[in-house]
């Protein structure tokens, strides 16, 4: 639950391209930058595919 919440406090933020760079983003979150970029990335389905997959855990 606490990754959905990163998640989307990382889209807000960066609002489209809008809002903060990556690297503020990362520093503002205290998360790596390489963390911001790869959720950036991916689409809402392919998040949820990523986060419900057991195997990582």
């Amino acid at each position: 639950m606490k990754e959905w919440i990163v998640i989307h406090q990382i889209k807000a933020l960066h609002n489209k391209g809008n809002g903060l760079s990556e690297r503020k983003i990362a520093k503002h979150l205290g998360i790596s930058r390489n963390t911001v970029s790869k959720y950036l990335n991916l689409s809402e389905t392919d998040i949820t595919v990523e986060l419900s997959d057991t195997a990582r855990t």
